[in-house]
């Protein structure tokens, strides 16, 4: 039960995370219509890494339903940057580079 706890408190917070400026990608050779597949399969593995890294934090252990207001929203916010990072790190391990402007 406290797991749903953690999961639905920090998953409220993603959608802020939409907010930020998005980094364009581009491969150089794969062509753009495999870009939404390889984001997809980043975008998953990224949450699911994110989502243990919560499990292993503090809040995982004493549950995030003891915690306060901030400390919920602060989680998510910190969660939400940890997945972006996870996600950039994915896609660059499949050969991905953010886009020159």
């Amino acid at each position: 039960m406290r797991m749903i706890a953690v999961i639905m408190a920090v998953v409220a917070g993603w959608p802020l995370a939409g907010c930020a400026t998005q980094t364009r990608w581009e491969h150089a050779s794969r062509p753009p219509s495999q870009w939404t597949a390889d984001q997809g399969t980043c975008k998953r593995w990224a949450a699911r890494e994110a989502e243990k890294d919560l499990v292993r934090s503090d809040y995982g252990g004493s549950g995030i339903s003891s915690a306060s207001t901030y400390d919920k929203q602060m989680t998510g916010y910190q969660l939400s940057k940890r997945r972006a990072a996870l996600e950039a790190r994915c896609l660059r391990a499949n050969g991905y580079r953010p886009a020159k402007n």
